[in-house]
């Protein structure tokens, strides 16, 4: 039985470090978009408190309140970056530095965090499963007094649970400031990592699966593509260590200290996500020397039929050779039936050994 092997990653060739190259000598603060998402800007604002939830949505950043009302946490969610121009205007109108404009729309940028006193500022990946394939997106966040600024590539996000808690006042989220929203969206994030890293272990179980079906197929591109992927997701996973840690030991006044040890929290479920690494590595070294000890075998199935054939034909040539060599005197060419007798001695031969190869299990 053949069994399809899926690879859980799409195969794409990676331009980030050509994305990369392209900003050098740019000014500071560049607001340039390098990646290549085309989607319609808008921006989603939720604002709420204790008792009351409003919704709205702008299609302009011309429609985004310019003064936020008192009294109530806002969620602005921006989506789509690549309106470079429409996310000046908007980060301008919130206050926000043009070094955290560049990193917005760089979405090449690795996870970090910032802090400007009165803005605190995350970049981080947004990994999930959608139709069961895994995509990544650039995603940012800024914390202000009473609001958060999120800003992505494009529509569908992993707060959909977070925004059901707010609809239908799901524990304490409703009553507590923007910070600890702030905290749950960074939470969610990171949490939506582990369907994603069982996915892709599922995909190496399965390529194992596949290795031990098909044993003559020879699996190294598929390994070492699989290799390629889970060294791209450390990098974008592994810093988010660091920005959790300069995040929990931030002395910055919008960070409530009560809210602190959400984060603690949420670096324990990152380092059990990093710990899925370790656990990667090891699978891939075990396929890659199961996939060479297959390769391997099949080598030594083919010599050693080709040995057992030569080893049948040894004596039959002995045979052969023995009566061309075209002497005058050799008794048994005066014999007559004498070239039936030496090709029933070479059939008797020939089943004699084959018979021997069997029960030694050579063959």
């Amino acid at each position: 039985m053949k069994v399809h092997v899926s690879n859980p990653f799409v195969r794409n060739k990676d331009t980030s470090l050509k994305r990369l190259a392209a900003k050098a000598g740019k000014l500071p603060g560049s607001v340039d978009y390098t990646g290549s998402q085309a989607e319609a800007f808008r921006v989603d604002h939720i604002w709420y408190n204790e008792k009351q939830l409003h919704k709205a949505q702008y299609k302009r950043v011309t429609d985004v309140p310019k003064v936020l009302e008192e009294g109530f946490v806002h969620w602005l969610d921006v989506v789509g970056i690549n309106h470079t121009d429409a996310v000046e205007e908007f980060c301008n109108q919130f206050d926000i530095h043009s070094l955290l404009q560049e990193d917005i729309v760089n979405v090449e940028q690795l996870p970090k965090v910032d802090d400007f006193e009165t803005r605190y500022f995350i970049a981080m990946k947004m990994i999930s499963l959608r139709n069961d394939k895994m995509v990544q997106e650039h995603i940012s966040m800024v914390l202000g007094k009473n609001f958060v600024l999120c800003f992505q590539e494009k529509s569908g996000d992993v707060f959909n649970e977070l925004r059901r808690r707010l609809d239908r006042k799901i524990g304490r989220i409703r009553s507590r400031t923007a910070d600890y929203l702030y905290s749950q969206l960074i939470d969610t994030v990171i949490d939506c990592y582990f369907s994603v890293f069982e996915h892709v272990r599922e995909g190496i179980e399965e390529l194992e699966f596949g290795m031990l079906e098909d044993q003559k197929r020879d699996y190294t591109n598929d390994i070492i593509e699989l290799r390629k992927k889970i060294i791209q997701l450390r990098r974008w996973v592994l810093p988010l260590r660091d920005v959790l840690s300069k995040i929990r030991r931030s002395e910055n006044t919008l960070i409530n200290t009560k809210w602190r040890h959400y984060f603690d929290d949420t670096k324990d479920q990152l380092e059990h996500v990093l710990q899925f690494f370790d656990e990667f590595r090891d699978m891939l070294n075990y396929l890659m020397d199961l996939n060479f000890a297959n390769l391997t075998n099949q080598t030594n199935d083919i010599v050693k039929t080709l040995t057992v054939i030569s080893a049948i034909f040894i004596p039959l040539t002995f045979i052969v050779g023995l009566y061309g060599m075209n002497f005058h005197y050799m008794p048994e060419l005066e014999v007559k039936n004498g070239y039936f007798y030496i090709l029933g001695l070479m059939l008797v031969i020939f089943i004699a050994s084959i018979i021997a190869m069997k029960r030694r299990n050579w063959w």
